[in-house]
C-alpha cells in the first residue's frame, strides 16, 4: 500500500507551481473508461495511463495500473492491481488497515463506495496533501482513488465529491466467488 501513496506522492510533485488550484467547470470534466471496462471516473483534462510491476513480499508480483492528470496544483488518480490470487476477509483487513500508516496521516475513517466499505486517508507529507480512498473488490483487486497536491483537497469539498463520487465500479464479479 505505501508504494500506491510514494507514486501518487512523486506524480503531485510536478503539478506543485504556484497556479491556482481551481479546477475547470464540471461541464469541462471527461469521463475515463477502463480498458477492461471494470470502472469509470471523471478527471478534469484527459488522463495519462502506465503500468508498473510490483513485487510484494506477501502475494508476489503484481501489476500496477495508473490513471491520472495534474490539473494547476493538484493531481487527481487512480491506481489499481489484481492480487495474484483471491485474499481472505483477514488478508483483505490486514491491507486497508496498512492505509493507516501513511506518512502525515491526519485522519482515517470508514466509507461506502456502492455496496463496498472503503477507507477514507487525509495526509499531510512533506507540505503534500493527499486525501485517498483505497477499497478491494472482489476479493481480488485493489482500488486507489486520490487527489493530492499542495493544498488541502478537502477545502475544495465540491470537487472533492465531483471526483470521488464520480467513480462508478462495475460489479461483476473479477474472480471466484468466496
Amino acid at each position: 500500500m505505501k508504494l500506491y501513496i510514494a507514486i501518487l506522492i512523486a506524480i503531485a510533485m510536478a503539478g506543485c507551481g504556484g497556479r491556482s488550484a481551481t479546477p475547470p467547470p464540471q461541464s469541462a470534466w471527461q469521463t475515463f473508461e477502463a480498458s477492461d471496462a471494470s470502472f469509470q471516473i471523471d478527471f478534469p483534462g484527459a488522463p495519462e495511463t502506465w503500468v508498473t510491476d510490483f513485487e510484494s513480499p506477501a502475494y508476489g508480483k503484481t501489476t500496477v495500473q495508473h490513471v491520472s492528470v495534474t490539473f494547476s496544483t493538484m493531481t487527481y488518480g487512480v491506481s489499481y492491481n489484481d492480487y495474484p490470487r483471491m485474499l481472505s476477509e483477514t488478508e483483505e483487513k490486514t491491507e486497508l488497515d496498512n492505509t493507516k500508516t501513511v506518512p502525515g496521516l491526519i485522519e482515517s475513517s470508514k466509507v461506502k463506495i456502492g455496496n463496498t466499505t472503503a477507507v477514507q486517508v487525509v495526509s499531510n507529507n512533506w507540505g503534500l496533501y493527499q486525501v485517498g480512498l483505497y477499497f478491494i473488490h472482489d476479493s481480488r483487486r485493489l482500488y486507489s482513488i486520490q487527489i493530492g497536491g499542495p493544498q488541502d483537497p478537502r477545502e475544495d469539498k465540491a470537487t472533492v465529491d465531483l471526483f470521488f463520487d464520480s467513480f462508478t465500479l462495475d460489479e461483476t464479479p473479477t474472480g471466484p466467488q468466496k
